[in-house]
């Protein structure tokens, strides 16, 4: 996936509850292999930034968010990047969100 569309993605948009403000970092992972560490910047309101992966419909829905990202530092990076996180989900869970302790 290009890291354009990897990052638009995984930047939005999710039907997440209030404990999305204590989170620092946002991990893309495709096929159970983190691909990316982002540092989470803000959350904002969905269809405040622009997308071209998303069908419009899908980022006007009220009650979801996206955030801000950027790319973290190399020593984040080459900590979890190409790391499994299998063992995060249950087999068969439905919601593409899980929250990790690092």
């Amino acid at each position: 996936m290009p890291a354009g569309a990897l990052y638009e993605v995984t930047r939005g948009v999710w039907r997440i509850g209030s404990s999305r403000s204590s989170e620092k970092y946002a991990m893309a992972v495709l096929f159970g292999i983190n691909c990316e560490v982002y540092m989470i910047n803000d959350w904002l309101p969905a269809a405040n930034c622009s997308y071209t992966v998303h069908p419009l419909q899908d980022v006007q829905n009220p009650g979801q968010w996206e955030f801000n990202l950027s790319i973290e530092t190399d020593e984040v990076r080459e900590r979890y990047i190409g790391k499994s996180v299998a063992s995060h989900w249950k087999h068969g869970a439905a919601n593409p969100i899980t929250y990790v302790n690092c």
